[in-house]
């Protein structure tokens, strides 16, 4: 420390120790900032008293000079706190296999730390501000203000969400559940109550102090308080007061009704397991099946104790109580409650799923994947079961099973359809990055599309779901379900009226893999896809491992990476083959999933096959290039009559000629469905017209060789049009197109 203007040349007699700091002082009380040791913050001025004190009482100018300027000291470490609250909220959205999203009460007691980090950051940087009596009312209001909306949040986090039951969005086996629940007994009714009623009082067991709306009136009335005590100045203290008073009375009654309702909670707790265990120890299969059917299973393991839980699913299992769709109900339960980090919950499903055999097995996986949400089996399998060990001991299971299922039934046990959405289930109107074709409506089904993947799927009854239609997604997955509700809400919707027979399931892509895509098409176009086509096939060797008792067939696109997917997917089946048949070397063991087909890729165009995405060079893609990709099974289409003469070309015993008929009828429909929900596009509706028509026409040979009559007749838009008194508002077409119902007046056009 030296005291400004102090010339002395360096290595000269300095002052008595105590002499030079208190000189330093004197000049940090003058007018100006004090030189120390060139510091450009201006130092406060200080007290005589502390400008005198000896060095041993220098305490006495350190607490003069951090009380006056506390508020500027503290800045950073505020800032540092804050940036921390931040860094936690990121992450929790961010990683979504971190260890507290293990479950949702783990959830919930990382949010509640975050929320009581931001209250305790921000109530020392209050208390700590030096006040007059205007900033310590407003000071007052504002911490109150604040302390009000954290306990809000807190409540409402501390109020756990009901998750979906295993039933809400199933349609399967709806006149079977029905009956179930009409004959079950009055004691399986009263079991249904008493723990739903115990279920509902563990998970709102913390009384809200504030309502939704009573939290923001009081809000408003804080700051209409502070603005009227503005204008009378004697009120401010009086204001500042009662503000701090009643934020201290806040804290406490929040404080002690939290402690009440734990207290409050543990009756319930008693029951609850006492109830559980008088079910399981009674042996009575139907009560426990009905009550697993009834409840939401998810939400009733997030409020059991761990020593109930054991009861209900290992007590049960042991007992030999638990059906198919028990095991099923409750391995979604423990998926939704959270799996991810949780030795205990994975066990428990690795010991459900392997007490099942044969075709109990494949009906478990089926149960698993029809639940209309993201929790299905390759999401179990491959995400929420981080031990390997126990993932290589389930795959090594199903592939086993599978392979029995084969040998007891002579062939495969059906088809699963995997299939992309964007630009092959519906149109994605040349949206990017969804895709690239306007030949119909944005988000309009093409038809003709659900009828074939209902007539190749051969496991199908009415009234039970195969679950056996797997959409291959290029949308990246984004924090729990976010993106994937979106496409379950169209399914939902598409199964609902009809038109889809059945659930389907949906695995999504990566982050990674789609944003790269995005951000590079503008310069390596159709070559950005590369990846997000490798991860597709990677997603399907994946998922293959899980039903080797099935034959697969891929439905895409040529507008971004399905054409390479699908070339990749056949190479694989050719090197199975070549595996099966004993091409291999000697050392190599046939794998024992060899026997599941790969059937062929469906693919739509929607480009030109000059600027789509696949593994051969431009120069290798002779005149006899699109041929052979038809022979390895790639086959192409631009409607799906198109690709029901294909599949029906290739393999007539899997789609025979009244599939085909059938596949033709829901076309047409589809159709003027479309045109009729969309009389906007007029003229637009001819290049998706003609390409349908040419199709019904060669569909007409193969219907006419199997003596099943011609395939209805595509009306002109216009002539649609007129017949149902729809405004025609496209362009007014020439003579040449008045009678577009000529395929030759289409070739014209």
């Amino acid at each position: 420390w030296r005291a400004p203007g102090d010339g002395r040349p360096p290595g000269s007699r300095a002052e008595p120790r105590g002499q030079a700091h208190r000189a330093a002082l004197r000049a940090m009380g003058g007018d100006g900032p004090g030189d120390c040791c060139s510091c450009p913050t201006p130092w406060p001025k200080l007290s005589a008293a502390a400008r005198d004190a000896p060095l041993p009482h220098a305490f006495l100018w350190v607490h003069e000079l951090l009380g006056q300027d506390l508020k500027a000291l503290s800045a950073y470490p505020l800032l540092v706190m804050y940036a921390t609250v931040l860094a936690m909220f990121l992450l929790f959205f961010c990683w979504e296999g971190a260890p507290w999203h293990g479950s949702q009460r783990i959830e919930e007691r990382y949010l509640k730390f975050t929320i009581l980090l931001i209250f305790l950051t921000t109530l020392v940087a209050w208390l700590a501000t030096p006040k007059n009596h205007t900033v310590g009312m407003h000071e007052s209001i504002s911490g109150l203000i604040l302390t009000a909306v954290l306990v809000h949040l807190w409540e409402r986090h501390r109020k756990k969400l009901i998750l979906p039951a295993f039933d809400r969005y199933r349609v399967e086996a709806g006149e079977a559940k029905a009956s179930a629940r009409s004959t079950c007994s009055p004691k399986a009714r009263r079991a249904v109550r008493e723990i739903k009623r115990h279920m509902l009082r563990l998970m709102d067991d913390d009384r809200l102090i504030l309502s939704d709306t009573g939290v923001f009136v009081a809000i408003v009335c804080l700051i209409i308080v502070a603005s009227i005590a503005q204008l009378r100045p004697t009120w401010i203290p009086v204001v500042s007061r009662y503000a701090r008073v009643s934020f201290w009375v806040l804290l406490v009654v929040k404080a002690v009704q939290s402690i009440y309702s734990m207290k409050r909670a543990r009756p319930s707790l008693e029951d609850l397991e006492n109830r559980i265990s008088e079910m399981v120890e009674s042996g009575d299969q139907s009560t426990l099946e009905h009550v697993l059917a009834s409840l939401s299973i998810g939400s009733l393991l997030e409020v059991m104790e761990d020593s109930t839980k054991r009861t209900l699913c290992e007590g049960s299992l042991a007992a030999g109580l638990l059906t198919v769709r028990s095991k099923a109900i409750l391995i979604d339960g423990l998926m939704k409650s959270g799996i991810v980090r949780n030795n205990t919950h994975t066990n428990t499903v690795r010991r459900l799923i392997m007490s099942c055999y044969g075709l109990e097995l494949t009906r478990l996986k089926d149960l698993i994947d029809g639940g209309g949400n993201v929790y299905n089996l390759m999401k179990l399998i491959h995400f929420d079961i981080r031990d390997r060990d126990i993932r290589r001991q389930l795959i090594e299971h199903f592939q086993t099973e599978a392979q029995r299922v084969r040998e007891h039934v002579g062939r495969s046990l059906g088809i699963k359809l995997l299939s992309d959405v964007d630009d092959t289930l519906y149109c994605s109107g040349g949206q990017f990055p969804a895709g690239c074709d306007t030949a119909y409506p944005k988000h309009v089904v093409y038809p003709g599309c659900l009828a074939l993947f209902k007539a190749l799927d051969h496991a199908w009854r009415d009234g039970f779901s195969s679950c056996n239609l797997v959409f291959l997604s290029a949308r990246p997955h984004i924090y729990k379900s976010i993106a994937e509700d979106l496409s379950y809400r169209l399914f939902r919707d598409l199964v609902e009226d009809g038109s889809m027979h059945s659930m389907p399931t949906l695995l999504p892509g990566h982050k990674t893999e789609g944003l790269e895509a995005m951000l590079t098409f503008s310069c390596r176009k159709s070559r950005a896809w590369r990846k997000v086509g490798e991860l597709k096939y990677s997603t399907y060797l994946k998922f293959m491992d899980l039903y080797g008792e099935f034959d697969f067939l891929f439905f895409g696109d040529n507008g971004q990476g399905d054409l390479l997917a699908g070339q990749l997917m056949v190479s694989d089946q050719e090197q199975r083959s070549l595996c099966h048949s004993g091409g291999g070397t000697d050392d190599e063991e046939p794998s024992v999933c060899c026997d599941s087909q790969f059937l062929g890729a469906v693919i739509h165009e929607v480009v030109p096959m000059e600027e789509a995405l696949v593994m051969d060079a431009p120069a290798r893609r002779g005149k006899g290039w699109r041929r052979s990709l038809e022979k390895k099974g790639v086959m192409h289409h631009k409607s799906y009559v198109g690709a029901a003469l294909a599949i029906h070309s290739r393999y007539p015993d899997l789609l025979p000629a009244a599939g085909v008929a059938e596949v033709a009828r829901r076309a047409r429909d589809d159709l003027n469905k479309a045109r009729t929900m969309y009389p906007e596009w007029g003229a637009k509706w001819f290049a998706a017209e003609g390409a349908l028509r040419l199709d019904m026409e060669k569909a007409a040979e193969v219907l006419e060789a199997a003596k099943l009559g011609p395939p209805p007749e595509i009306s002109g838009v216009k002539t649609f049009m007129l017949n149902h008194s729809l405004t025609w508002l496209g362009d007014s077409p020439d003579e040449s197109e008045e009678e577009e119902s000529e395929s030759s007046d289409f070739e014209e056009l």
